[in-house]
């Protein structure tokens, strides 16, 4: 089924239109602020960032319902995945950290703390065959880099105004 995933946070509500005939098919809700979506590898399955739950939903797409609630740090406002499909990275604001789960078992396994510089992470990306995240601050000036082989930030960088989108162009 192709459908255009929706989410409004006003209403806690997922909203899946038809995307060949662009036809509302349904409105699913989902309580807690649901903010941002990501794809997992399989075409069926979403993740989606709770704010006020401090969670992540996992939907399929294929029965339109939620499957999981994974919990994670205090107010998710990002997250990607790997290439593999095997791990899940979410920026908690309020908690400043990355939560990692391992999509197998569908559980944080770990949390990386991030240094006061890089309050409330607005946004995250991975590059480098996945061994390295970046991740953008709301609240201040700077981004850091992670190496997720050692998960730990190895790297700050002052941007000189605050940050809230990261994209990876050309990552080879």
């Amino acid at each position: 089924t192709n459908l255009v995933l929706v989410v409004c946070p006003t209403t806690n509500t997922l909203t899946l239109f038809n995307a060949d005939d662009f036809s509302k098919r349904k409105d699913i809700m989902l309580e807690g602020g649901p903010e941002k979506i990501i794809s997992y590898v399989d075409g069926e399955t979403a993740y989606i960032t709770s704010r006020n739950q401090n969670s992540i939903f996992k939907f399929n797409s294929v029965t339109k319902a939620v499957e999981k609630t994974i919990p994670v740090g205090l107010v998710p406002t990002s997250l990607t995945i790997s290439k593999d499909g095997k791990w899940l990275y979410v920026a908690n604001g309020k908690s400043n950290t990355i939560s990692i789960i391992d999509l197998n078992k569908e559980e944080v396994v770990d949390d990386i703390e991030l240094p006061i510089e890089t309050q409330f992470p607005g946004d995250i990306s991975l590059f480098g065959d996945d061994r390295w995240l970046v991740v953008t601050s709301e609240t201040t000036n700077t981004i850091s880099f992670i190496d997720l082989n050692i998960r730990s930030v190895i790297m700050k960088l002052d941007v000189g105004a605050t940050t809230h989108g990261v994209y990876i162009i050309n990552d080879k």
